[in-house]
């Protein structure tokens, strides 16, 4: 099953739904508000990825993301040696349903994930660092399809089994996912700032998941955000120059010279939010 077509097929429901969602704001003389937020989804629009700062030195370094699979062939080369025990150590508990979500579509070991990104530092969850994509890129991308929910927690029933049904009523193509958002964030459009709206649409326990296959290259990073708070404690450790670091937290500070060394390289913009 071809997820991309999937998305394209739903159009037309997604727009019906919208239109009954703008009905319902104008009967309430909320409209604007709807029209605000769908504006602003439009506007900023961007595919985010949220990065450990280890596969950010890794993207940095190679130029080129890699998604779990080429990851983990990568580490086939070093002890175990044996990919799905590789995949199952780094997935964990979620090894099943990504296997069951990934293997039910074709090309599906060549997915790359991330979120509708408006702004903010995105699904810190996975990790501090918030990869912005460059709007190019997401206006260029031939296959990209967007779905209401994270697609483990959604869309992968107990068994591991696939709810299609579901999933196909919950996906959308890039043109009509602020049709997909605004349905998804209809109940906090009006009640929430404008400003907390990039929070809203993406943060750590609720996003809109973005699926590629297309390659992603250092030359489509636009930006990389961090918390500042975060950002601090990095830079603290790494100008005590170790003294006193436990060996764990030198590797990391480590690490963040050289993200910051090969940021400016490439001449990619690190944006410290100031966000709780």
């Amino acid at each position: 099953m071809n997820l991309f077509e999937l998305a394209v097929q739903n159009s037309e429901a997604l727009q019906a739904k919208y239109q009954d969602l703008t009905a319902q704001f104008e009967k309430y003389h909320l409209l604007p508000s709807l029209e605000a937020f769908v504006e602003q989804v439009k506007s900023h629009s961007r595919m985010s990825i949220n990065m450990r700062q280890h596969d950010l030195n890794g993207l940095l370094l190679s130029e080129r993301h890699k998604n779990i699979y080429e990851w983990a062939e990568a580490r086939v080369k070093l002890p175990p040696n044996n990919r799905e025990q590789i995949l199952r150590e780094r997935l964990k508990s979620y090894y099943e349903a990504r296997m069951a979500f990934d293997h039910f579509f074709d090309d599906g070991e060549n997915f790359r994930y991330g979120a509708l990104n408006i702004g903010g530092l995105g699904a810190t969850l996975y990790g501090e660092y918030c990869v912005i994509l460059t709007r190019k890129f997401l206006d260029d991308c031939l296959y990209l399809a967007f779905i209401k929910e994270d697609s483990l927690k959604g869309y992968v029933l107990p068994g591991s089994s696939v709810d299609i049904a579901r999933l196909t009523e919950e996906v959308a193509d890039k043109e009509h996912a602020h049709i997909l958002a605004a349905l998804k964030h209809q109940g906090d459009i009006q009640t929430l700032p404008s400003e907390e709206w990039g929070g809203m649409v993406c943060r750590s326990d609720a996003y809109i998941e973005a699926i590629t296959i297309q390659d992603i290259y250092i030359s489509v990073v636009g930006c990389v955000r961090i918390n500042k708070q975060e950002y601090r404690k990095h830079y603290d450790d790494l100008y005590k120059r170790y003294i006193g670091l436990t060996e764990p937290a030198q590797r990391l500070a480590r690490n963040f010279r050289d993200v910051l060394k090969l940021l400016k390289n490439h001449k990619i913009k690190l944006e410290i939010i100031d966000e709780d």
